[in-house]
Protein backbone atom coordinates (compact mmCIF):
# COMPACT_ATOMS: atom_id res chain seq x y z
CA UNK A 1 0.00 0.00 0.00
CA UNK A 2 1.70 3.60 -0.94
CA UNK A 3 0.62 6.73 0.54
CA UNK A 4 1.43 10.10 -0.60
CA UNK A 5 1.39 13.13 0.90
CA UNK A 6 0.19 16.27 -1.01
CA UNK A 7 -0.17 19.95 0.68
CA UNK A 8 -2.13 22.51 -1.24
CA UNK A 9 -1.64 26.58 0.04
CA UNK A 10 -3.63 29.75 -1.10
CA UNK A 11 -1.41 32.21 -2.88
CA UNK A 12 -2.09 35.58 -1.01
CA UNK A 13 -1.40 37.38 -4.31
CA UNK A 14 -4.51 36.45 -5.98
CA UNK A 15 -8.17 36.72 -5.69
CA UNK A 16 -8.69 33.40 -4.82
CA UNK A 17 -6.11 33.23 -2.10
CA UNK A 18 -8.58 35.72 -0.60
CA UNK A 19 -11.53 33.28 -1.23
CA UNK A 20 -10.65 30.30 0.67
CA UNK A 21 -9.07 28.61 -2.56
CA UNK A 22 -6.34 26.35 -2.27
CA UNK A 23 -3.90 25.31 -5.28
CA UNK A 24 -0.53 22.60 -5.33
CA UNK A 25 1.23 22.59 -8.85
CA UNK A 26 3.47 20.19 -9.99
CA UNK A 27 6.50 20.37 -12.68
CA UNK A 28 5.81 16.56 -13.37
CA UNK A 29 2.73 14.19 -13.67
CA UNK A 30 1.64 12.91 -10.55
CA UNK A 31 -0.46 9.09 -11.02
CA UNK A 32 -3.26 8.34 -9.07
CA UNK A 33 -3.67 4.25 -9.53
CA UNK A 34 -7.02 2.87 -9.64
CA UNK A 35 -9.30 2.62 -6.69
CA UNK A 36 -7.40 5.11 -4.90
CA UNK A 37 -8.94 7.09 -1.70
CA UNK A 38 -8.16 10.21 -0.27
CA UNK A 39 -8.24 12.13 3.44
CA UNK A 40 -7.78 15.16 5.25
CA UNK A 41 -4.67 15.10 6.87
CA UNK A 42 -4.65 18.53 8.15
CA UNK A 43 -6.10 22.60 7.62
CA UNK A 44 -4.66 25.57 8.58
CA UNK A 45 -6.94 28.08 8.03
CA UNK A 46 -6.43 32.00 8.36
CA UNK A 47 -10.07 32.78 8.19
CA UNK A 48 -10.82 36.64 8.05
CA UNK A 49 -13.09 37.99 10.48
CA UNK A 50 -15.50 40.21 8.43
CA UNK A 51 -15.87 43.69 9.89
CA UNK A 52 -16.96 46.98 8.82
CA UNK A 53 -16.22 50.06 9.18
CA UNK A 54 -19.48 52.34 9.03
CA UNK A 55 -18.50 55.76 8.15
CA UNK A 56 -20.05 58.89 6.20
CA UNK A 57 -19.50 56.88 3.16
CA UNK A 58 -21.46 54.02 3.37
CA UNK A 59 -23.92 55.28 6.21
CA UNK A 60 -26.92 55.64 4.15
CA UNK A 61 -29.80 52.96 3.98
CA UNK A 62 -33.08 54.25 1.82
CA UNK A 63 -36.32 52.19 2.32
CA UNK A 64 -39.59 52.91 1.03
CA UNK A 65 -43.32 51.04 2.29
CA UNK A 66 -45.43 53.54 0.06
CA UNK A 67 -45.42 55.01 -2.91
CA UNK A 68 -47.28 57.91 -2.56
CA UNK A 69 -44.69 58.79 0.48
CA UNK A 70 -41.78 57.69 -1.42
CA UNK A 71 -38.27 56.98 0.09
CA UNK A 72 -36.98 57.54 3.70
CA UNK A 73 -33.34 58.05 4.21
CA UNK A 74 -31.90 56.96 7.89
CA UNK A 75 -27.76 56.94 8.63
CA UNK A 76 -26.10 54.80 10.68
CA UNK A 77 -24.63 55.28 13.29
CA UNK A 78 -20.49 55.78 12.44
CA UNK A 79 -18.35 53.27 14.38
CA UNK A 80 -16.46 49.96 13.86
CA UNK A 81 -18.86 46.67 13.75
CA UNK A 82 -17.45 43.22 14.40
CA UNK A 83 -18.72 39.33 15.53
CA UNK A 84 -18.88 41.09 19.15
CA UNK A 85 -21.40 44.22 18.53
CA UNK A 86 -23.01 43.21 15.42
CA UNK A 87 -26.93 43.49 17.02
CA UNK A 88 -25.78 47.29 18.17
CA UNK A 89 -25.97 47.40 14.07
CA UNK A 90 -28.94 45.72 13.38
CA UNK A 91 -30.78 47.60 16.02
CA UNK A 92 -29.75 50.80 14.75
CA UNK A 93 -31.04 49.85 11.03
CA UNK A 94 -34.18 48.97 13.29
CA UNK A 95 -34.83 52.00 15.46
CA UNK A 96 -33.94 54.60 12.51
CA UNK A 97 -36.62 52.97 10.14
CA UNK A 98 -39.42 52.49 12.60
CA UNK A 99 -38.57 56.30 13.61
CA UNK A 100 -39.52 57.81 9.87
CA UNK A 101 -42.62 55.93 9.62
CA UNK A 102 -45.83 58.56 10.59
CA UNK A 103 -49.38 58.49 10.07
CA UNK A 104 -49.30 60.85 7.05
CA UNK A 105 -48.81 57.41 5.16
CA UNK A 106 -51.89 55.11 4.89
CA UNK A 107 -49.89 52.29 4.53
CA UNK A 108 -47.29 53.49 7.39
CA UNK A 109 -49.92 53.00 9.55
CA UNK A 110 -49.57 50.25 11.11
CA UNK A 111 -46.76 49.40 9.99
CA UNK A 112 -43.54 48.02 12.07
CA UNK A 113 -39.80 47.27 10.59
CA UNK A 114 -37.69 44.59 12.38
CA UNK A 115 -33.92 43.61 11.43
CA UNK A 116 -33.05 40.13 12.60
CA UNK A 117 -31.67 36.86 12.02
CA UNK A 118 -34.42 34.21 10.36
CA UNK A 119 -34.20 30.60 10.86
CA UNK A 120 -31.43 29.76 7.66
CA UNK A 121 -29.46 32.37 9.42
CA UNK A 122 -29.75 35.17 7.04
CA UNK A 123 -30.52 38.55 8.01
CA UNK A 124 -33.71 39.86 7.03
CA UNK A 125 -34.97 43.15 7.05
CA UNK A 126 -39.03 43.01 6.92
CA UNK A 127 -41.27 45.56 6.86
CA UNK A 128 -44.85 44.40 8.52
CA UNK A 129 -47.88 45.71 8.30
CA UNK A 130 -51.13 45.06 9.88
CA UNK A 131 -54.85 46.39 9.92
CA UNK A 132 -56.08 48.00 13.46
CA UNK A 133 -57.98 46.33 15.61
CA UNK A 134 -61.65 48.13 15.89
CA UNK A 135 -63.91 47.21 18.87
CA UNK A 136 -67.09 48.99 17.96
CA UNK A 137 -69.19 46.09 17.00
CA UNK A 138 -68.04 42.87 17.03
CA UNK A 139 -66.21 40.85 19.62
CA UNK A 140 -62.44 40.55 18.58
CA UNK A 141 -60.31 36.85 19.44
CA UNK A 142 -57.09 39.55 19.91
CA UNK A 143 -59.59 40.99 22.83
CA UNK A 144 -59.59 39.87 26.26
CA UNK A 145 -63.37 41.70 28.08
CA UNK A 146 -63.47 42.02 31.62
CA UNK A 147 -67.54 43.17 32.03
CA UNK A 148 -67.11 45.32 29.22
CA UNK A 149 -69.43 44.91 25.70
CA UNK A 150 -70.00 46.07 22.77
CA UNK A 151 -73.35 47.10 20.78
CA UNK A 152 -73.65 47.03 17.30
CA UNK A 153 -76.79 49.38 16.86
CA UNK A 154 -76.61 53.04 17.11
CA UNK A 155 -73.60 53.31 14.98
CA UNK A 156 -71.92 50.88 17.48
CA UNK A 157 -70.31 51.46 20.51
CA UNK A 158 -68.18 50.00 23.89
CA UNK A 159 -69.87 50.01 27.44
CA UNK A 160 -70.08 48.51 30.88
CA UNK A 161 -71.17 45.38 30.56
CA UNK A 162 -72.88 44.70 33.68
CA UNK A 163 -74.14 48.01 34.63
CA UNK A 164 -72.09 47.60 37.99
CA UNK A 165 -70.03 51.50 39.08
CA UNK A 166 -67.46 50.81 41.15
CA UNK A 167 -65.16 53.50 40.02
CA UNK A 168 -62.02 50.86 39.60
CA UNK A 169 -60.68 50.33 36.84
CA UNK A 170 -60.01 46.78 37.58
CA UNK A 171 -64.01 45.73 37.30
CA UNK A 172 -64.59 46.95 34.15
CA UNK A 173 -62.01 47.01 31.34
CA UNK A 174 -60.70 45.25 27.64
CA UNK A 175 -57.13 44.92 26.84
CA UNK A 176 -55.36 43.60 24.09
CA UNK A 177 -53.25 40.05 23.74
CA UNK A 178 -50.89 41.15 21.14
CA UNK A 179 -48.75 43.31 22.00
CA UNK A 180 -49.22 47.34 21.01
CA UNK A 181 -47.49 48.59 17.74
CA UNK A 182 -43.29 49.33 18.28
CA UNK A 183 -43.46 51.38 14.67
CA UNK A 184 -45.93 53.74 13.75
CA UNK A 185 -49.79 53.63 15.02
CA UNK A 186 -52.07 54.23 17.92
CA UNK A 187 -54.44 53.55 20.22
CA UNK A 188 -57.47 55.75 20.55
CA UNK A 189 -61.03 56.11 21.40
CA UNK A 190 -63.91 58.67 20.84
CA UNK A 191 -66.32 59.92 23.21
CA UNK A 192 -70.07 58.58 22.14
CA UNK A 193 -71.59 59.88 25.59
CA UNK A 194 -70.08 61.36 28.67
CA UNK A 195 -72.59 63.13 30.50
CA UNK A 196 -72.37 63.12 34.41
CA UNK A 197 -72.63 66.10 36.45
CA UNK A 198 -72.03 64.08 40.16
CA UNK A 199 -68.83 63.75 41.85
CA UNK A 200 -70.00 60.58 43.69
CA UNK A 201 -71.09 59.06 40.87
CA UNK A 202 -68.83 56.67 39.02
CA UNK A 203 -68.40 57.84 35.64
CA UNK A 204 -65.34 58.50 32.44
CA UNK A 205 -62.89 56.43 31.07
CA UNK A 206 -59.61 55.51 30.54
CA UNK A 207 -57.14 54.34 27.74
CA UNK A 208 -53.31 53.99 28.06
CA UNK A 209 -50.22 51.78 27.62
CA UNK A 210 -48.79 49.26 30.36
CA UNK A 211 -45.55 47.12 29.91
CA UNK A 212 -45.87 43.70 28.73
CA UNK A 213 -43.85 42.43 31.79
CA UNK A 214 -44.91 38.45 34.24
CA UNK A 215 -46.24 41.61 36.86
CA UNK A 216 -48.85 42.98 34.79
CA UNK A 217 -49.65 40.44 32.81
CA UNK A 218 -50.83 38.51 36.26
CA UNK A 219 -52.55 42.18 36.70
CA UNK A 220 -54.49 42.10 33.70
CA UNK A 221 -55.27 38.34 33.75
CA UNK A 222 -56.25 38.09 37.59
CA UNK A 223 -58.64 41.67 37.13
CA UNK A 224 -55.90 43.44 39.68
CA UNK A 225 -54.80 45.90 37.25
CA UNK A 226 -55.15 49.60 38.58
CA UNK A 227 -54.20 53.12 37.39
CA UNK A 228 -50.75 53.39 38.72
CA UNK A 229 -49.63 50.32 36.53
CA UNK A 230 -49.85 52.59 33.55
CA UNK A 231 -46.94 53.91 31.68
CA UNK A 232 -48.67 56.02 29.83
CA UNK A 233 -52.41 56.87 29.62
CA UNK A 234 -54.96 59.93 29.37
CA UNK A 235 -58.48 59.73 30.77
CA UNK A 236 -61.21 61.53 32.31
CA UNK A 237 -61.34 63.32 35.21
CA UNK A 238 -60.72 61.29 38.55
CA UNK A 239 -63.44 63.94 40.14
CA UNK A 240 -65.85 62.05 37.18
CA UNK A 241 -67.17 65.06 36.11
CA UNK A 242 -68.04 65.44 32.08
CA UNK A 243 -67.00 69.06 32.26
CA UNK A 244 -63.57 68.99 33.51
CA UNK A 245 -60.17 68.27 32.57
CA UNK A 246 -58.60 65.20 30.76
CA UNK A 247 -55.65 63.75 32.73
CA UNK A 248 -52.15 62.02 31.83
CA UNK A 249 -49.69 59.80 32.98
CA UNK A 250 -46.51 59.35 31.60
CA UNK A 251 -43.41 57.32 32.53
CA UNK A 252 -41.81 57.97 35.86
CA UNK A 253 -44.85 59.44 37.54
CA UNK A 254 -47.12 57.55 39.66
CA UNK A 255 -49.43 60.73 39.97
CA UNK A 256 -51.93 61.62 37.26
CA UNK A 257 -51.42 65.21 36.12
CA UNK A 258 -53.78 67.72 34.68
CA UNK A 259 -53.60 68.09 30.60
CA UNK A 260 -54.69 71.35 30.55
CA UNK A 261 -57.42 70.15 28.00
CA UNK A 262 -60.74 70.37 28.80
CA UNK A 263 -63.68 68.18 26.88
CA UNK A 264 -65.20 70.12 23.92
CA UNK A 265 -67.46 68.13 22.63
CA UNK A 266 -69.01 64.79 24.64
CA UNK A 267 -72.60 64.57 24.56
CA UNK A 268 -73.48 65.27 20.81
CA UNK A 269 -76.10 62.72 19.06
CA UNK A 270 -74.19 60.11 17.44
CA UNK A 271 -70.99 61.13 18.48
CA UNK A 272 -69.35 61.29 15.16
CA UNK A 273 -67.38 64.94 15.95
CA UNK A 274 -66.91 64.44 19.80
CA UNK A 275 -63.77 64.18 21.08
CA UNK A 276 -61.27 61.76 20.30
CA UNK A 277 -58.37 60.71 22.47
CA UNK A 278 -54.83 59.00 21.52
CA UNK A 279 -51.75 57.96 22.14
CA UNK A 280 -49.81 57.70 18.77
CA UNK A 281 -46.34 56.68 17.88
CA UNK A 282 -45.57 58.77 14.74
CA UNK A 283 -42.43 60.43 13.37
CA UNK A 284 -40.32 59.08 16.15
CA UNK A 285 -42.20 60.78 18.96
CA UNK A 286 -44.70 59.49 21.35
CA UNK A 287 -47.51 61.94 21.77
CA UNK A 288 -50.97 61.69 23.83
CA UNK A 289 -53.58 64.56 22.14
CA UNK A 290 -57.50 65.23 21.77
CA UNK A 291 -58.77 65.43 18.01
CA UNK A 292 -61.35 67.45 17.24
CA UNK A 293 -63.02 68.33 13.59
CA UNK A 294 -61.45 71.63 14.03
CA UNK A 295 -57.78 70.48 14.88
CA UNK A 296 -55.57 68.59 17.78
CA UNK A 297 -54.44 69.63 20.69
CA UNK A 298 -50.93 67.56 22.62
CA UNK A 299 -50.78 67.43 26.06
CA UNK A 300 -47.54 65.32 25.89
CA UNK A 301 -44.70 64.54 23.72
CA UNK A 302 -41.45 63.15 23.99
CA UNK A 303 -39.09 61.56 21.72
CA UNK A 304 -40.32 57.35 21.59
CA UNK A 305 -37.49 55.14 23.20
CA UNK A 306 -37.70 51.93 21.60
CA UNK A 307 -34.99 50.09 23.08
CA UNK A 308 -31.99 48.53 22.50
CA UNK A 309 -31.13 45.26 21.21
CA UNK A 310 -30.57 43.94 24.52
CA UNK A 311 -34.60 44.74 25.57
CA UNK A 312 -37.26 46.54 22.83
CA UNK A 313 -40.16 48.33 24.56
CA UNK A 314 -43.23 46.04 24.62
CA UNK A 315 -46.42 47.42 25.55
CA UNK A 316 -49.95 46.18 26.36
CA UNK A 317 -52.90 48.32 25.59
CA UNK A 318 -55.65 48.77 28.10
CA UNK A 319 -59.40 50.74 27.53
CA UNK A 320 -61.43 50.81 31.06
CA UNK A 321 -64.78 52.46 31.15
CA UNK A 322 -65.92 53.80 35.11
CA UNK A 323 -69.45 54.32 34.23
CA UNK A 324 -72.68 52.82 33.58
CA UNK A 325 -74.10 52.97 29.34
CA UNK A 326 -76.28 55.69 30.98
CA UNK A 327 -73.16 57.95 31.57
CA UNK A 328 -69.94 56.19 29.68
CA UNK A 329 -70.26 55.01 25.96
CA UNK A 330 -67.52 54.84 23.83
CA UNK A 331 -67.07 54.75 19.66
CA UNK A 332 -63.84 54.22 17.35
CA UNK A 333 -62.07 52.14 19.70
CA UNK A 334 -59.19 51.30 17.65
CA UNK A 335 -55.64 49.88 18.75
CA UNK A 336 -52.71 49.40 16.00
CA UNK A 337 -51.32 45.82 17.35
CA UNK A 338 -47.53 44.81 16.73
CA UNK A 339 -47.87 42.49 13.21
CA UNK A 340 -44.73 40.13 13.96
CA UNK A 341 -46.69 39.53 17.71
CA UNK A 342 -47.77 35.59 16.83
CA UNK A 343 -50.43 35.73 18.98
CA UNK A 344 -52.04 37.66 16.94
CA UNK A 345 -55.23 36.50 14.99
CA UNK A 346 -53.89 37.84 11.18
CA UNK A 347 -56.68 36.41 9.70
CA UNK A 348 -59.63 38.52 11.51
CA UNK A 349 -61.61 40.45 9.09
CA UNK A 350 -60.96 43.79 8.63
CA UNK A 351 -63.27 46.57 9.70
CA UNK A 352 -64.78 49.18 7.78
CA UNK A 353 -63.68 52.86 8.38
CA UNK A 354 -66.13 54.03 11.19
CA UNK A 355 -68.04 57.21 10.53
CA UNK A 356 -66.49 60.82 11.61
CA UNK A 357 -63.82 63.06 10.86
CA UNK A 358 -60.18 62.07 10.36
CA UNK A 359 -58.16 63.79 12.82
CA UNK A 360 -55.83 66.18 12.26
CA UNK A 361 -52.58 64.68 11.03
CA UNK A 362 -53.45 61.32 10.35
CA UNK A 363 -55.16 59.68 7.15
CA UNK A 364 -57.31 56.16 7.22
CA UNK A 365 -55.27 53.05 6.58
CA UNK A 366 -54.86 50.94 3.26
CA UNK A 367 -54.25 47.77 3.16
CA UNK A 368 -53.57 47.48 -0.51
CA UNK A 369 -50.29 46.43 -2.04
CA UNK A 370 -47.39 48.75 -2.47
CA UNK A 371 -44.32 48.91 -3.57
CA UNK A 372 -42.07 48.37 -0.73
CA UNK A 373 -38.21 48.74 -0.98
CA UNK A 374 -34.50 48.79 0.92
CA UNK A 375 -31.41 50.19 -1.17
CA UNK A 376 -27.97 50.08 0.05
CA UNK A 377 -25.68 53.13 -0.42
CA UNK A 378 -22.81 50.70 -1.07
CA UNK A 379 -22.10 47.47 -1.96
CA UNK A 380 -19.57 47.37 1.16
CA UNK A 381 -22.77 47.63 3.18
CA UNK A 382 -25.15 44.97 1.23
CA UNK A 383 -22.39 42.19 1.07
CA UNK A 384 -22.05 42.94 4.81
CA UNK A 385 -25.51 41.89 5.27
CA UNK A 386 -25.62 39.53 3.22
CA UNK A 387 -27.29 41.10 -0.22
CA UNK A 388 -25.25 40.60 -3.93
CA UNK A 389 -27.24 44.05 -4.74
CA UNK A 390 -27.75 47.47 -3.82
CA UNK A 391 -31.57 47.72 -4.74
CA UNK A 392 -34.22 45.18 -3.29
CA UNK A 393 -36.92 45.67 -5.74
CA UNK A 394 -35.19 47.00 -8.83
CA UNK A 395 -38.57 46.33 -10.63
CA UNK A 396 -41.33 47.73 -7.92
CA UNK A 397 -43.10 44.64 -7.77
CA UNK A 398 -46.28 45.59 -5.55
CA UNK A 399 -46.86 43.27 -2.23
CA UNK A 400 -48.96 43.59 0.78
CA UNK A 401 -45.58 43.50 3.28
CA UNK A 402 -42.18 44.00 2.32
CA UNK A 403 -39.99 40.93 3.67
CA UNK A 404 -35.95 41.28 2.00
CA UNK A 405 -34.02 38.30 2.88
CA UNK A 406 -30.20 38.26 2.06
CA UNK A 407 -28.39 36.29 -0.22
CA UNK A 408 -25.56 34.63 2.03
CA UNK A 409 -25.70 33.79 5.54
CA UNK A 410 -25.24 36.23 8.03
CA UNK A 411 -23.60 33.61 10.45
CA UNK A 412 -20.05 33.24 8.75
CA UNK A 413 -19.73 36.92 9.51
CA UNK A 414 -19.63 36.20 13.02
CA UNK A 415 -18.67 32.31 13.28
CA UNK A 416 -19.44 29.11 11.55
CA UNK A 417 -19.94 25.65 13.42
CA UNK A 418 -18.48 23.87 10.28
CA UNK A 419 -16.49 24.26 7.23
CA UNK A 420 -15.97 22.45 4.63
CA UNK A 421 -13.00 20.95 2.25
CA UNK A 422 -14.20 20.53 -1.27
CA UNK A 423 -12.09 19.47 -3.93
CA UNK A 424 -12.54 20.85 -7.35
CA UNK A 425 -10.64 19.21 -10.42
CA UNK A 426 -11.04 15.69 -8.46
CA UNK A 427 -14.16 13.49 -8.25
CA UNK A 428 -14.78 12.16 -4.90
CA UNK A 429 -18.13 9.68 -3.53
CA UNK A 430 -19.48 12.23 -1.49
CA UNK A 431 -22.46 13.93 -1.41
CA UNK A 432 -24.00 17.14 0.70
CA UNK A 433 -27.88 18.14 1.51
CA UNK A 434 -26.49 21.75 0.87
CA UNK A 435 -25.92 20.87 -2.69
CA UNK A 436 -29.36 20.15 -3.57
CA UNK A 437 -31.86 21.69 -6.08
CA UNK A 438 -35.49 22.17 -5.09
CA UNK A 439 -37.65 19.79 -7.47
CA UNK A 440 -40.65 20.21 -9.32
CA UNK A 441 -43.07 20.07 -5.82
CA UNK A 442 -40.63 21.83 -3.54
CA UNK A 443 -39.14 19.16 -2.29
CA UNK A 444 -35.18 18.63 -1.53
CA UNK A 445 -32.83 16.44 -1.67
CA UNK A 446 -29.05 15.36 -1.38
CA UNK A 447 -26.66 16.03 -4.41
CA UNK A 448 -23.34 14.85 -5.09
CA UNK A 449 -20.29 17.15 -4.17
CA UNK A 450 -16.51 16.68 -3.54
CA UNK A 451 -16.19 16.86 -0.08
CA UNK A 452 -13.21 15.88 0.89
CA UNK A 453 -14.04 16.51 4.85
CA UNK A 454 -15.52 18.80 7.47
CA UNK A 455 -13.58 20.78 10.20
CA UNK A 456 -16.76 20.77 12.72
CA UNK A 457 -14.88 23.80 14.67
CA UNK A 458 -16.27 26.90 15.37
CA UNK A 459 -13.64 29.75 15.48
CA UNK A 460 -15.45 31.55 18.18
CA UNK A 461 -14.33 29.05 20.56
CA UNK A 462 -10.63 28.72 18.99
CA UNK A 463 -9.72 32.70 19.31
CA UNK A 464 -10.69 35.90 18.03
CA UNK A 465 -8.13 35.88 15.23
CA UNK A 466 -9.74 33.74 12.77
CA UNK A 467 -6.96 31.22 12.79
CA UNK A 468 -8.05 27.88 12.77
CA UNK A 469 -5.76 24.54 12.98
CA UNK A 470 -7.72 21.12 12.49
CA UNK A 471 -6.46 17.46 12.47
CA UNK A 472 -8.87 14.39 13.03
CA UNK A 473 -7.96 12.42 15.11
CA UNK A 474 -9.03 9.11 12.68
CA UNK A 475 -7.71 9.65 9.46
CA UNK A 476 -11.25 8.92 7.22
CA UNK A 477 -10.55 8.21 3.22
CA UNK A 478 -13.45 8.92 0.50
CA UNK A 479 -13.28 6.59 -2.35
CA UNK A 480 -12.38 8.09 -6.18
CA UNK A 481 -13.95 5.12 -7.66
CA UNK A 482 -11.49 5.68 -10.51
CA UNK A 483 -11.61 2.67 -12.63
CA UNK A 484 -8.26 3.94 -14.68
CA UNK A 485 -4.92 6.11 -13.35
CA UNK A 486 -5.55 9.82 -13.08
CA UNK A 487 -2.94 11.92 -14.54
CA UNK A 488 -2.28 15.43 -12.66
CA UNK A 489 -0.26 18.55 -12.39
CA UNK A 490 -2.31 20.43 -10.50
CA UNK A 491 -4.58 20.07 -7.20
CA UNK A 492 -7.27 22.36 -6.67
CA UNK A 493 -9.53 23.05 -3.62
CA UNK A 494 -11.92 25.16 -1.59
CA UNK A 495 -12.57 25.94 1.72
CA UNK A 496 -16.77 26.74 1.93
CA UNK A 497 -19.10 27.38 4.62
CA UNK A 498 -21.66 24.98 5.35
CA UNK A 499 -24.10 26.28 2.83
CA UNK A 500 -21.25 26.21 0.19
CA UNK A 501 -21.15 30.24 0.27
CA UNK A 502 -17.29 30.70 0.02
CA UNK A 503 -15.01 32.29 3.06
CA UNK A 504 -12.77 35.19 3.18
CA UNK A 505 -9.07 34.15 3.94
CA UNK A 506 -5.93 36.41 4.74
CA UNK A 507 -2.62 35.35 4.99
CA UNK A 508 -1.24 32.11 3.82
CA UNK A 509 -3.67 28.73 4.35
CA UNK A 510 -2.75 25.36 3.83
CA UNK A 511 -4.46 21.93 3.62
CA UNK A 512 -2.54 18.74 3.83
CA UNK A 513 -4.39 15.25 2.14
CA UNK A 514 -3.41 12.28 1.62
CA UNK A 515 -3.65 10.05 -0.49
CA UNK A 516 -4.06 6.09 -0.44
CA UNK A 517 -3.45 3.32 -3.28
CA UNK A 518 -4.77 0.18 -2.83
Amino acid sequence: MKNTLITLDTDRDSNEGTQGILKALFNEDIVIAPLSEMALQSASINRSISIIDITSYNNEIKFQIQDQIGLHSIFLDEGNYTQKNFLNLFNDVQVKMNRELTLLGSKETGSQVVVRLVKDEKVAIELGYKTKISVNNNTNPELSYNNISTVSTDGGYVKNQSGTKTGLLKDNYLFCKTEFIKGCGFIRCQVKNFDNGTTATPAGFILGLVENNAANQDKLNKQTIAETDFTYAIRSNSNNLSTSNYEIKSPGTAAYVDSGLAPISVVSAGGTDNDMLEIQISGGKLRIVRHTPTGTNEAYSEDYDFGTADGYKKYIAVIGIYGDSTTTRLRRVEICTDPFDDRGQVDFPAQTEELGFVPDGTTNQNSGNTAYNVIFETLELANYFGYHNLNQNPDLKKTNVGSFTANNLFSKNIGTNTYLVELLNIPLESYHTAAASKGTNNETGGGRKSILSSIPISERIINNSGQIQYEPNTLFYVSLNNKFPINLRNIKARIVSNDFSPIVTEGISEISILIREP
